[in-house]
């Protein structure tokens, strides 16, 4: 059975830190496997690689240079090392049976709780209704007030409106009755200048 260890565990072997291994990583585009929970795994495969590497600076070698060089053996190791490809492989299976396993967890919940969920459904959506109706019932009340206040200010505006005619009709009455009063008083006066002479 081949050890598995974690980067830390795998930098403590080579005696560099584990930010060396992400870099390398990263820079020589190696693939190394994970676990399940998706953090790096070394075998006794990926720290000879490493050695490799480390013996390649040590040297003064580019990580360019490096890369070529890595590049051919991590092909020739993919191609001999079964172990990569069932890990991969099972990994991915999990995975499937996992999100299978969550699908039909969930469908059977779902069952499982038809009733209560579609009367909580039933109670929210009624909740929700009555809210809407009580809703649409203050807009409404806003309305007639704001067109009560509307109609009541138009009311009051055509009533001092009429009183100001009725007022003016008045005066015109008085001013009516005055004139024929003074016609009256023209005529009677004009009568009696023309008897006069």
């Amino acid at each position: 059975m081949n050890n598995r260890y974690t980067i830390t565990e795998a930098a403590n072997i080579l005696n560099v830190h584990a930010h060396t291994l992400r870099y390398w990583e990263e820079e020589l585009q190696l693939t190394i496997p994970r676990n399940e929970l998706g953090h790096r795994v070394y075998y006794e495969e990926q720290l000879d690689m490493f050695r490799n590497i480390k013996e390649l600076k040590e040297e003064g070698y580019q990580l360019n240079a490096i890369r070529t060089q890595v590049g051919m053996e991590m092909h020739d190791y993919m191609n001999s090392t079964s172990s990569f490809k069932d890990y991969t492989a099972s990994k991915e299976e999990k995975m499937q049976k996992f999100q299978e396993m969550i699908a039909d967890a969930v469908r059977l919940a779902i069952l499982e709780n038809k009733e209560l969920i579609g009367k909580e459904l039933t109670e929210g959506m009624r909740d929700e209704m009555q809210c809407l109706a009580e809703m649409m019932d203050r807009n409404q009340e806003r309305r007639y007030q704001k067109l009560d206040e509307a109609i009541r200010n138009q009311v009051g505006k055509v009533k001092r409106a009429s009183k100001f005619r009725w007022g003016q009709r008045e005066k015109a009455a008085k001013l009516k009755e005055e004139l024929a009063k003074n016609k009256k008083e023209a005529v009677t006066q004009s009568v009696n200048v023309a008897t006069e002479t």
